[in-house]
């Protein structure tokens, strides 16, 4: 398997990392894997362009010139966009940083969350305890699940960088031996370069998705997203990320530079804010209503033993005997007449 197949991987994994923490994406987690793709697939033909003019003894030596230039433009845009890939795992890793440092995760395990988890995260065997409390099955901090996967990120694509240099050096030396119709030079004549640079890059990288697998700390539904007011474990069941631009537009600007630029990116839906915007309010209608309870409460200790007032029971029985007594008065005077 190629640098393709690898890199595809990495943009899958890093978009459901950004699902799961959607306040801190850089980018739209769904427009990831489509804008780094599609940015390979160009590189992909380019290079293709260059070697198929390459290959064809037909064309004029200026053709072939040509081909050998978009082969060597193609192989350093790999790196470029590899580059560009790292700085946007590196984006969201400072925001993580800053994030949990203000709000320190609990050790604990015992989360809070809504009723719609369980059935929706299979993976994490919830167990529901009292009104929408569960027991998640996932016994990682999130700190530390979140800079293992993000590791991870790192060390892939710098094995992919790895072979993505050896490749620009072999087509270097193979297209300065074409040119001066000379022999190739000793990394395209010894195998070994290619086994330890190339074959042995992947290979790890391929031990290395094995090892940390990324199922083992993210949940199986992308609308499943961390709580950003919560005690660092709590998982809420959520819309999913929402865009009002035109799909063809979030594949041109993933990050929204124009947005930026007009202000508009404030005005966009973010439903983890209006998640915490009702977890206020409920906690506000909580709070108003103990304070009414406790006033109630106090109030009617105040009538029953400070100001010898009557309970609510005494004042009943009072009501009953008067409405027996009128009846009893009324008959009489009924029987009289």
């Amino acid at each position: 398997m190629g640098r393709p197949v690898f890199s595809a991987a990495n943009y899958t994994i890093l978009g459901r990392l950004l699902f799961y923490l959607p306040y801190l994406s850089p980018l739209h987690p769904g427009r990831v894997l489509s804008t780094f793709l599609g940015l390979d697939a160009i590189i992909e033909a380019i290079t293709i362009n260059g070697v198929a003019r390459l290959a064809n003894s037909d064309l004029p030596p200026s053709h072939q010139s040509v081909g050998g230039a978009l082969v060597k433009a193609g192989l350093i845009s790999q790196v470029v966009i590899s580059l560009l890939f790292m700085v946007t795992v590196g984006v969201f890793h400072w925001n993580c940083h800053f994030h949990f440092q203000r709000r320190r995760p609990s050790t604990t395990t015992t989360t809070t969350s809504s009723p719609s988890l369980g059935s929706a995260s299979a993976s994490a065997s919830a167990s529901e305890e009292g009104s929408g409390k569960y027991h998640l099955q996932r016994p990682v901090p999130p700190s530390r699940k979140l800079k293992r996967i993000i590791k991870t990120l790192y060390i892939s694509t710098i094995l992919i960088i790895i072979r993505s240099i050896y490749g620009i050096v072999t087509a270097w030396d193979g297209l300065r031996a074409r040119q001066q119709r000379t022999i190739p030079g000793v990394i395209n004549r010894q195998e070994w370069f290619f086994w330890t640079w190339d074959g042995i890059a992947m290979l790890m990288n391929i031990y290395l998705w094995n090892l940390y697998y990324p199922g083992r700390y993210l949940p199986s539904d992308c609308k499943v997203y961390l709580s950003p007011n919560g005690d660092g474990v709590t998982e809420t069941m959520g819309p999913g990320w929402k865009d009002e631009r035109k799909w063809w537009v979030t594949v041109l600007d993933p990050f929204d530079f124009v947005g930026i630029v007009m202000g508009r990116d404030k005005k966009l839906g973010k439903f983890w804010e209006e998640e915490q915007e009702r977890e206020r309010e409920a906690e506000e209608r909580r709070k108003r209503d103990l304070e009414m309870g406790s006033e109630g409460g106090e109030e009617g200790g105040k009538d029953g033993n400070g100001k010898g007032g009557k309970s609510k029971g005494e004042k009943d029985q009072k009501s009953w005997l008067g409405r027996i007594v009128q009846a009893i008065s009324e008959h009489n005077l009924v029987a009289g007449g």
